[in-house]
């Protein structure tokens, strides 16, 4: 096999500068794309199924995570097990949605989780949840009157400086696992709110 600098140089030779280029160009976008964020939606239902289904299966292993909010997943849908640290997550798809308790593989990784279904669902087990990075918005938002917890110990993303936990249902929010700051240099602070008589 081609090592890269010898691909290059076939290149170089049977192309003109413009074109070779442009092919360079292209694969960095390429690479690029491959490296964006995700938007993501618990989804235990079949293919064809609206909806999301009962909150089961193992976060890591189980291929329940979908690009599909409605969570029919036909037509052009990616369904993974893995999760990066600029993936927006989501429990769960579609409006249909039933409580129960999704277990961690090992430590996973999220930009931010989102719990919009108005059942209780409960996160636990592993080693741990990696959350946030760089950018604006990471966090955990509780958006709907469902009474969640996750019992699975929370590491702060080591880029991250600035988290937001914000409960705008009215329903109480529980978190008993360990959270554990993980910046190499500065300071990282959680900011808590909410916008209702949820806790």
């Amino acid at each position: 096999m081609k090592t890269p600098s010898s691909v290059l140089a076939l290149l170089r030779r049977s192309f003109r500068a413009p074109v070779v280029t442009l092919m360079l160009g292209a694969l960095i976008m390429f690479q690029v794309q491959q490296a964006s964020a995700a938007t993501l939606y618990w989804d235990t239902n079949t293919t064809g199924t609206a909806g999301s289904g009962a909150a089961t299966g193992t976060w890591g292993t189980s291929v329940f995570w979908s690009t599909d909010p409605l969570g029919t997943n036909v037509g052009p849908v990616t369904l993974t097990a893995a999760t990066t640290n600029a993936d927006d997550l989501f429990f769960s798809a579609g409006t249909n949605g039933t409580g129960g308790t999704v277990t961690i593989n090992g430590t996973q990784l999220a930009h931010n989780i989102t719990f919009d279904d108005p059942v209780a669902i409960t996160l636990s087990g592993g080693t741990a949840i990696n959350l946030g990075n760089g950018t604006a918005g990471s966090g955990l938002f509780f958006t709907a009157n469902g009474a969640n917890t996750i019992s699975t110990a929370i590491i702060l993303n080591s880029a991250a400086t600035a988290l937001n936990f914000t409960n705008s249902g009215t329903s109480l929010q529980t978190i008993t696992g360990t959270i554990t700051g993980a910046a190499t240099s500065g300071t990282q602070a959680i900011t808590l709110g909410t916008s209702t008589t949820g806790g």
